[in-house]
């Protein structure tokens, strides 16, 4: 409706692509009515290049897209709340030594299963590792089966959809993204800008925010045990936890910011603008006029 919208009122047409999924039936057809539309646009803005190169195998020629990447409000995460420290804590009936919080809806291309593995990995290697994952969605009672199954009640926290996040990133230990795609994931930006590192699967456009080693680490999609390695690995030095969260941090704050993504989007539309306005369609009755 809005390309044809636009087309009427002979202005640019821009599509933003975040991601696709392929969740559900119907996520898949509206998900192949974008890859149609795309090809139409006057300009497609991927929010990475992960996802600048999905578009391209859709067909979109690589001179109309231009990656912008997601932002956040760093202002958000300047100084944590302590109350938010209770509130994680208080999660557990008995408080582990280690937390590890996951964000995002509970959803098949979240890989939060393999997650649930991952933790019983942990507890099985005798590390004191608690899980809170904060989210709703259609996995939530298979989740749950598969928590209780695996032993791992009062350890693996189902917090359900929460408003307050940003008190509770900046208190754990680490963020774990276990996706199986993704297009920029922005928790992982919170994360990074609360100061936490993160320990994420190689998709999309998030080896683009975690750099290897540096703000965290990254591992392979589906595979339980790459996730634990990659937790272990960084609660077993915490100096070189800290040192990852502060690198983290700046990143964010230098790179990833409201002001710049505004810049670019600012830049692109004035070209666009400049080089793409159409006269708007006539309507009927001017024609008619002209005519007469």
């Amino acid at each position: 409706i809005g390309y044809m919208a636009a087309r009427r009122a002979g202005v640019p047409v821009v599509a933003v692509s975040r991601g696709w999924t392929w969740a559900t039936l119907k996520v898949r057809a509206y998900e192949w009515l974008d890859r149609r539309i795309l090809n139409h646009v006057d300009h497609v803005v991927c929010v990475s290049g992960g996802q600048a190169t999905k578009v391209r195998r859709a067909g979109v020629r690589p001179g109309k897209i231009t990656v912008i990447h997601n932002s956040i409000d760093t202002r958000r995460f300047g100084t944590p709340e302590a109350s938010g420290a209770k509130t994680l804590t208080g999660m557990f009936e008995n408080v582990p030594s280690r937390i590890a919080m996951a964000v995002g809806r509970l959803s098949p291309e979240k890989g939060f299963g393999r997650l649930v593995e991952c933790a019983a990995l942990l507890r099985e290697r005798g590390l004191d590792v608690g899980f809170v994952l904060v989210g709703e969605g259609p996995e939530r009672e298979a989740l749950e089966h598969a928590v209780a199954r695996a032993g791992l009640a009062g350890r693996f926290i189902l917090a359900g959809f929460r408003k307050d996040v940003d008190r509770l990133i900046p208190h754990a230990d680490l963020l774990v993204q276990s996706s199986y795609t993704e297009g920029m994931p922005n928790v992982v930006l919170e994360a990074m800008a609360a100061s936490v590192p993160v320990v994420a699967t190689s998709v999309g456009g998030t080896p683009e925010v975690v750099e290897e080693g540096v703000t965290g680490l990254l591992v392979r999609p589906g595979r339980a045990e790459d996730l634990a390695a990659g937790i272990t690995a960084v609660l077993a030095n915490e100096a070189n936890r800290l040192r990852m969260g502060h690198a983290a941090c700046e990143r964010v704050r230098s790179d990833f910011t409201f002001a710049s993504q505004s810049a670019a989007y600012q830049e692109l539309l004035d070209r666009l603008v400049g080089t793409s306005v159409r006269e708007p369609a006539m309507s009927a009755a001017a024609e008619q006029s002209m005519a007469g």
